[in-house]
């Protein structure tokens, strides 16, 4: 039970992050690329359960949802096979949000996030490992039009950090994008 008046976000793996979790990574790239018909519709019958459950929260009036995206990654797919097999699962889990949700959150695993097709899952706000990967802030800027989640480093700031630092960092961050269209957090643990 939360605090009326406190924003509730709840995280959700994209149906393909829910595959990969079911059959494993090399044996869901397999089948993408031998049995595509087929894991389209496990793809389908995961996609649908997701929006089942986010609808039942509708009473819960929750305020945003995260979406853990694995695949919308260039180390992983090309934008081609994401677009097939990522984007319909995960831009349907986004059309089908409660009413009361006004964050609209993708996190894009991996070190090259493709943040073109991002734009077309009907979200308001990405994240990544901007501390990690290939993008950082600054050069996500200029690709993104919405909202920007990220200036802090999962291990170095928070699991080995100290107050000052992470206030630091987040100032560091704010000033990096002028502060309008972000919001401080950090990247994926790498437990998650």
């Amino acid at each position: 039970m939360h605090m009326p008046g406190t924003p509730v976000v709840v995280g959700v793996p994209s149906p393909l992050a829910q595959a990969v979790r079911l059959a494993g990574q090399d044996q869901l790239i397999r089948h993408l690329r031998t049995q595509p018909e087929r894991l389209r519709t496990g793809l389908n019958i995961l996609t649908d359960a997701t929006v089942r459950y986010l609808d039942s929260l509708r009473a819960s009036n929750i305020s945003g949802v995260y979406l853990m995206v694995d695949h919308a990654d260039y180390a992983v797919l090309c934008e081609e096979e994401y677009a097939t097999f990522g984007l319909p699962g995960d831009s349907a889990v986004m059309a089908n949000l409660p009413k009361s949700v006004w964050l609209k959150m993708a996190y894009l695993r991996g070190t090259s996030p493709m943040f073109k097709v991002a734009a077309q899952m009907g979200v308001n706000a990405i994240g990544w490992d901007d501390r990690g990967g290939e993008i950082d802030l600054q050069a996500a800027k200029s690709q993104w039009d919405g909202a920007i989640f990220g200036g802090l480093d999962p291990e170095k700031h928070l699991r080995g950090g100290t107050p000052s630092g992470i206030r630091d960092a987040s100032r560091e961050a704010q000033n990096l994008m002028g502060g309008r269209r972000f919001m401080v957090g950090c990247g994926a643990p790498s437990l998650m």
